[in-house]
């Protein structure tokens, strides 16, 4: 849902997902004969094993490998904007003052 709402906000972002989709389907059609959807978990995971490293080595250059880090980083900010991500994982209280914080020891 949240990644529907910031394509629909966003032309160029719509744009590279179309994009970097329609080349996820071709690079599964021309490695398995078939489309994204269709194959094996560790058919998609090979599949996406290599586009995990470019980006996460910042040399995501193709479409397809820009659309992975696209993902990935929409991916991160819905979850971790969210009511789960922010207050179950990251432990967030809510808009609460703090009166000192512990471990930042530097001089002001």
């Amino acid at each position: 849902m949240y990644i529907d709402m910031v394509l629909s906000e966003s032309k160029p972002q719509a744009n590279g997902f179309r994009k970097g989709s329609e080349a996820l389907e071709a690079k599964a059609r021309d490695t398995f004969g078939t489309g994204f959807v269709s194959l094996t978990e560790s058919q998609q995971i090979e599949l996406l094993t290599p586009l995990c490293e470019a980006v996460d080595d910042d040399k995501a250059t193709t479409d397809l490998e820009q659309f992975f880090g696209m993902m990935k980083k929409l991916t991160s900010d819905g979850y971790f904007t969210s009511q789960q991500g922010l207050m179950q994982t990251l432990g967030y209280k809510g808009n609460a003052v703090v009166g000192e914080f512990p471990g930042c020891v530097h001089e002001h």
